[in-house]
């Protein structure tokens, strides 16, 4: 929490903590459901508040209501782009922004994508990693010597 909610370590954390969807499969998590979770559950609340609060990362001022609202409509705009290739998402594509800025109507264009379509489009715009994406990110080793080039002379001093 304190890594998210303090500014000097908010622009390191905020990136892993977007690019491993972490609140998303927490909150997908049965975990929660259980009476044990309660905490984790609400852990994660405030996880979640300071992830969206509206602070810019790299200059640790905050954001206005005009910042926010464009940075909205650049990213409903780049998915419009996407979706205007697609013959399903024509509807979707040429529709104004306040007409699909609601979950509602976000719901209702998407929900007929097969979960592949869905995939190619949050990998083109960057939401998620495709596969072969991942593979290149994956070590090809996952444990590697601890120090593959130790020194000869393990003695910090060697006059002694």
């Amino acid at each position: 929490m304190s890594l998210q909610a303090q500014l000097p370590t908010r622009r390191f954390f905020h990136a892993v903590l977007l690019d491993s969807h972490l609140l998303v499969h927490a909150s997908l998590s049965p975990f929660g459901k259980r009476e044990a979770g309660t905490l984790a559950v609400q852990l994660l609340g405030l996880l979640d508040y300071y992830e969206r609060f509206e602070v810019d990362d790299h200059r640790g001022v905050p954001l206005s209501d005009a910042d926010v609202k464009s940075a909205r409509c650049e990213q409903l705009q780049a998915l419009q782009r996407k979706a205007f290739s697609m013959e399903s998402l024509q509807d979707f594509a040429l529709s104004n922004l306040a007409a699909v800025d609601t979950p509602t109507a976000l719901t209702s264009h998407f929900s007929r994508l097969q979960p592949p379509q869905l995939a190619e489009i949050a990998s083109s715009l960057g939401v998620v990693h495709s596969n072969a994406q991942a593979s290149r990110a994956r070590p090809s080793n996952p444990h590697p010597h601890p120090n593959p080039h130790p020194h000869p002379n393990p003695d910090p001093d060697p006059g002694h």
